[in-house]
């Protein structure tokens, strides 16, 4: 592992980044978090094992906030666990290499957990952009902790990673991601977290995430190891948030609907799950998503560069 460069004050905040070959998207992610209004911040990202142009994209940034870490490839659990073993600040913030950060997102949320000492993690609203067609999706997610916790139990986890911050010091207490998950390590992590602490969610859309995953290549396999994944780690949800067990037999079923091929009887099953989780976890919040319009043009302005 060489580390190219690093900062000497202690920051508000740590934003780490992994990623593996993520050329084509990884500038946008990089400049998001260098124009945060909040600058107190360093940018710990781990190059790990890239075999395109990252690395050279990643050196054009002569940014004294940016700490490189180049390393060999271990996977994303393993190279997220080295940017919390360097991470100096008081709040660890997480993006993908092919997400993109809202200007005020930063700010937001710390301003967050300096007003809500006994809050942990929290997460964001944020709008999927669908790469083959521009198409926009806005996610729609419980913002009382309440309905958070039943969203861990019940439908996954409610939080994207490029929108998550969390106390540094909870790494303390609850430790680093489980490196026996190759992937959903986030779910696993936040359902520990949220065991013993409190978790809260911005009403706000502050990342824009491509949905760039091509479901016509998952094997049947593949879909078999997520179901098996996503049954263990909501039986660990229910348990550790100790959620009723009213609640099983809508939450396995729409498990279960949620891995299928995307296609119209998928879509009939989760979409009756999900309005049977909804009348069972109760009423939604009325209050009203901010920073829509924001989302819609930074979208706008990638579609029209065709850098989606």
């Amino acid at each position: 592992m060489h580390v190219v460069r690093q900062m000497i004050s202690q920051p508000a905040v740590s934003v780490i980044m992994a990623v593996y070959n993520g050329a084509e998207y990884v500038e946008d992610a990089i400049e998001s978090i260098l124009e945060q209004t909040c600058s107190d911040f360093e940018f710990i990202i781990i190059n790990d094992g890239s075999t395109d142009r990252t690395h050279e994209i990643i050196c054009k940034y002569n940014d004294p906030r940016i700490r490189l870490i180049n390393q060999e490839n271990t996977g994303l659990t393993r190279a997220l666990n080295v940017g919390l073993s360097l991470a100096r600040g008081r709040y660890i913030a997480r993006i993908d290499a092919d997400d993109i950060s809202l200007p005020e997102r930063l700010e937001k949320q710390v301003a967050l957990f300096e007003k809500n000492k006994d809050v942990v993690l929290q997460g964001s609203l944020f709008c999927l952009i669908n790469v083959k067609n521009g198409r926009l999706y806005f996610k729609h997610l419980p913002n009382t902790e309440r309905k958070l916790r039943l969203f861990l139990a019940l439908r996954g986890t409610p939080f994207r990673h490029s929108t998550v911050m969390f106390r540094r010091s909870v790494v303390e207490k609850v430790g680093v991601y489980n490196e026996k998950y190759v992937t959903a390590q986030d779910y696993e992590y936040w359902i520990r977290i949220a065991a013993q602490h409190r978790i809260a969610m911005l009403p706000e859309y502050l990342c824009l995430a491509r949905d760039n995953i091509d479901e016509s290549i998952v094997s049947s396999r593949s879909r078999r190891n997520q179901l098996a994944l996503l049954i263990r780690l909501k039986k660990e949800a229910f348990r550790n948030l100790r959620i009723s067990r009213i609640y099983i037999i809508p939450s396995f079923a729409f498990t279960l609907a949620s891995i299928l091929p995307k296609n119209l009887f998928r879509y009939g099953i989760v979409a009756k799950m999900s309005s049977i989780i909804t009348r069972m976890a109760g009423k939604s919040s009325s209050e009203t998503p901010k920073n829509k319009e924001g989302i819609i043009c930074l979208a706008e302005r990638l579609i029209k560069s065709k850098d989606i």
